[in-house]
């Protein structure tokens, strides 16, 4: 058995701190992993793609993160295509906080692209070409539970506790599930 000295001795290790894996570009909260699948900062991402040229005939899905956009995407493309045949690539090609600008333009129209974004740091053209825009909704209480499965199986998210998922109440204001369905 140990004795009390030697537990006195040992480091009380650090709680997980959420906001830590986010970067805050203009007050939004958008995860650092995005950084490296975008290979630039966030903060030039994001200014390049509100210069992002769109097609009237692309489509834009946005959602809060775990609200069901993978789902809908996958319906949006069948509708598109005429075909009830899953798409054969990942969602995450299409997301366009987590993908190079120069690869989501290079995607022929019309696109079905996705962001857990809010309106005013997507591309300007959405409301210039009136660009469709599918804004998908889900109850708060759904979409902490989903996230909190969903983050459990990230290497650096594998100890967020339930009660550390209020990371959606905490992060940036603009970044919360209630600002982010805010008309802008």
């Amino acid at each position: 058995m140990a004795s009390t000295a030697e537990n006195s001795t040992k480091t009380a290790e650090k709680p997980f701190d959420p906001i830590s894996v986010f970067r805050v570009v203009d007050g939004v909260g958008i995860p650092v992993i995005f950084e490296e699948a975008c290979k630039r900062p966030m903060e030039d991402h994001v200014d390049l793609l509100k210069k992002m040229e769109l097609s009237p005939d692309d489509v834009l899905l946005v959602a809060f993160a775990k609200s069901g956009t993978h789902w809908i995407w996958e319906v949006v493309s069948m509708l598109l295509t005429g075909k009830a045949d899953y798409e054969k690539r990942t969602k995450e090609f299409a997301m366009m906080e987590a993908t190079e600008i120069e690869q989501l333009e290079s995607q022929p129209s019309p696109k079905v692209l996705n962001s857990h974004l809010p309106l005013r740091l997507l591309p300007r053209q959405v409301k210039e070409k009136k660009v469709k825009v599918i804004h998908v909704y889900r109850n708060i209480k759904d979409v902490i539970v989903s996230g909190y499965f969903h983050f459990r199986q990230m290497p650096v998210l594998k100890d967020v506790t339930l009660e550390g998922m209020s990371v959606l109440t905490i992060l940036p204001p603009s970044t919360t599930v209630i600002s982010h369905c805010e008309r802008e």
